[in-house]
């Protein structure tokens, strides 16, 4: 026999085992229940195979997630990881609320004024003791006005200080290590947001206590909101407040914080520098371009050797951004801090989280691996169920066909 003769029996050999092909084979010889089994057989075959195909294309199209676990043992592995897997990697914190104090540090830098001599006692013991001794007003209401000036600046760094022992003392509380990038992005909205909410509170709070001054009509030092006018009534001298006046009378004190006009010293305006109801509203509305300019801080502090002799006051340099006619109110808007320095620890805060294991998640989308193992769970599934169903649906089936092939035959009765 040549190889194609073989090939042909070989072929039909094949297709007489598959068209006889019985999985449901008893010792009955009956061709009628056989006939029923052999076609279970096939409708087994084709809705396993079918089923079968089913189950690998939706498992092959199906995303699966794969989770990966990393014992960490120090922060350079986890650098590596977190470089590996940026977007993916999950580390638990064994510590999950850290203070502030454990990776951030400010430090505001204050305004050249607050370092200076012009706040120091001995500055304002000078001005007074000019006004004492030349019975000047001038000299009598810039002492007020620069002991405002050291009271701002004490009274600065006590708020900053104290928002900061409260800022150090709150808790980052995270149950997972977070990314270095989201880290500095929320370390940038905490320290915007303490800057703001101490600015505000600040504002508030200072804001209440200068309508309460005004409120209570408090006489100033230096008599420049209210004085005292005495008439007679009936051999009684009865004292009464009357409100100072500014620009040519059209702003009074008693209805307005803000009244104020140039400071004047032997006829010469000092430049940045108000008279006012009181020295704190004054130096408000004041700017300190005086103190940055040495013709006009010669001209009212001429004779401090002589007066102070060891003490001396030089020029303000100009250390920031600011300009020089910038208004005090504007400087206590920001609270006297030029700028925040500050700086953060991420390896800190890692330390302090010390987190000891993580995990990575992956999809993926093919699998051969899983589709064989699935595979091989659901065959038996298919094969018991199949089984079970298959011959039930035959015997439903035949008994139907039977049942409508009798319906339709009617025996002829007639003689």
């Amino acid at each position: 026999l040549t190889i194609f003769n073989r090939l042909r029996i070989l072929f039909q050999l094949c297709q007489r085992k598959l068209i006889q092909l019985n999985f449901f084979r008893t010792q009955s010889t009956d061709d009628y229940l056989i006939r029923k089994q052999i076609l279970s057989t096939r409708l087994y075959l084709i809705t396993f195979l079918i089923s079968l195909i089913i189950c690998v294309l939706y498992i092959s199209l199906k995303s699966q997630l794969l989770t990966h676990q990393f014992s960490l043992r120090d922060f350079k592995q986890y650098e590596q990881l977190n470089i590996k897997y940026p977007t993916t990697l999950i580390c638990s914190c064994n510590e999950i609320s850290i203070k502030y104090f454990e990776f951030i540090k400010l430090q505001p830098i204050y305004h050249e004024i607050c370092s200076s001599n012009f706040v120091s006692q001995k500055w304002i013991d000078y001005l007074f003791v000019r006004a004492q001794k030349y019975h000047s007003i001038f000299y009598k209401i810039i002492s007020g006005q620069f002991q405002v000036l050291k009271s701002l600046c004490q009274l600065m760094e006590e708020t900053i200080n104290s928002s900061l022992r409260q800022f150090y003392s709150t808790t980052l509380i995270n149950n997972y290590l977070i990314d270095r990038n989201i880290f500095k992005t929320r370390i940038n909205e905490l320290i915007n947001s303490f800057k703001k909410s101490t600015r505000e509170k600040f504002g508030e709070i200072f804001q209440v206590t200068r309508e309460f001054v005004h409120g209570n009509t408090f006489l100033s030092a230096d008599n420049k909101s209210w004085k005292y006018d005495l008439f007679k009534i009936y051999h009684q001298s009865i004292a009464y407040p009357v409100s100072e006046t500014y620009q040519k009378g059209q702003c009074t004190c008693a209805t307005s914080l803000h009244c104020v006009e140039s400071a004047m010293f032997n006829n010469i305006s000092i430049d940045g520098l108000f008279f006012g109801c009181y020295p704190i509203e004054a130096m408000l509305y004041s700017s300190l371009e005086c103190l940055y300019k040495k013709p006009c801080l010669d001209l009212i502090s001429s004779s401090v050797q002589q007066d102070s002799p060891g003490f001396s006051v030089d020029v303000l340099r100009l250390e920031a951004k600011y300009s020089i006619n910038e208004t005090v109110q504007h400087i206590l808007d920001r609270l006297f801090v030029n700028e925040w320095s500050f700086n953060y620890s991420y390896f800190n805060y890692t330390e302090k989280c010390h987190s000891t294991e993580c995990t990575h998640s992956s999809i993926q989308k093919f699998n051969v691996l899983h589709i064989l193992t699935t595979i091989i769970s659901l065959y038996g599934c298919l094969t018991i169920l199949l089984t079970f169903l298959i011959p039930l649906i035959i015997n439903i089936s035949f008994r139907m066909y039977c049942g409508r092939i009798q319906m339709t035959i009617e025996p002829d009765l007639s003689p």
